[in-house]
């Protein structure tokens, strides 16, 4: 019991010294110098969140983490800083290296999950971060909606790609969202900057997929599960065919191309269709977007293989 207690208090201990610091590292990090201490802190406080299980006290910490670290990235010396340390967030950069995004969940008691982003933006020798607020558990029809003003659905990314849509350069990135116990999903987002610099979440370039509605594609399945969605070289076909005497068929040319490909979700049962928590991969082929004129356009049926 003595050992608990002082347990106890040394994490309190290091938690209030951290909290009292705050002010301190805040003023401390345009020092170039002070980045390694910042992470050190930064690993700290995550370790702490993952340490709890109370949903009032990871709340307050992971408030405490996104504000130091907001802090932190005002530096412009940690845009190429690695911090090799905090393993429980993401650090992608964008393939133009104009921006690199920040992304970490905080999971709760109940099996769900909120996301928390942070993007840093690169301005000639300035740097700007602008701070996402996550949504998804007030949106209704989300695969449609337009989010602006730091609004996002929130997920954890794993892979960032840069398209030209017209004259403007469009994001699309690949991520996960462990919705619920029961529940996972996948989606293909769309991130592009407005005029003043804010984002602007979902574009409605997904053409021949449900009527070219979807502002982002969103694919719900079994938590039990495992789906595919990457961006992989694949071969398709191009329409044209050649006959081959020997075979004493068509040999159908192919082409090499870069493109997401995805399980096809369904259930196994009849009586389960329809309820999200039931879909698994099926059938032996994939689909598909492949990236052509300004748009994302639906393939099906790709006979799908790592190049």
């Amino acid at each position: 019991m003595v050992i608990r207690t002082g347990f106890m208090f040394s994490r309190n201990a290091i938690l209030l010294t951290l909290f009292g610091l705050l002010p301190w590292f805040s003023s401390f990090a345009q020092n170039k110098k002070s980045i390694p201490a910042l992470e050190d802190s930064l690993r700290i406080l995550a370790s702490e969140i993952r340490r709890s299980d109370k949903d009032s006290l990871k709340s307050l910490l992971n408030e405490k983490y996104l504000g130091l670290l907001k802090r932190s990235l005002d530096n412009p010396s940690t845009f190429t800083y690695p911090f090799d340390s905090l393993k429980t967030i993401g650090k992608l950069y964008s393939p133009d290296k104009t921006f690199r995004i920040y992304n970490w969940n905080l999971p709760r008691t109940n099996g769900t999950n909120k996301y928390f982003c942070l993007i840093q933006v690169k301005q000639k020798k300035n740097i700007r971060v602008i701070e996402l607020t996550d949504v998804s558990d007030t949106l209704n029809d989300p695969e449609f909606r337009i989010l602006t003003s730091g609004k996002w659905y929130g997920a954890l990314y794993y892979k960032v790609l840069m398209n030209k849509v017209g004259n403007k350069t469009c994001y699309t990135l690949l991520g996960w969202d462990g919705c619920s116990v029961q529940k996972f999903q996948k989606l293909i987002e769309m991130l592009t900057f407005d005029g003043r610099g804010g984002t602007v979440f979902g574009a409605r370039i997904f053409r021949k997929y449900n009527k070219g509605k979807n502002a982002r594609v969103i694919f719900a399945y079994s938590s039990q599960a495992s789906m595919t969605l990457r961006y992989d070289q694949q071969a398709i076909p191009t329409g044209k065919k050649k006959w081959n005497p020997a075979r004493r068929a068509y040999d159908y040319e192919t082409r090499p191309v870069w493109m997401i490909i995805f399980d096809q979700l369904g259930a196994l049962l009849e009586s389960q269709e329809g309820e999200a928590v039931y879909n698994v991969p099926v059938g032996e082929s994939l689909d598909g977007f492949l990236f052509e004129n300004s748009g994302w356009n639906y393939i099906q049926g790709i006979n799908a293989r790592n190049n």
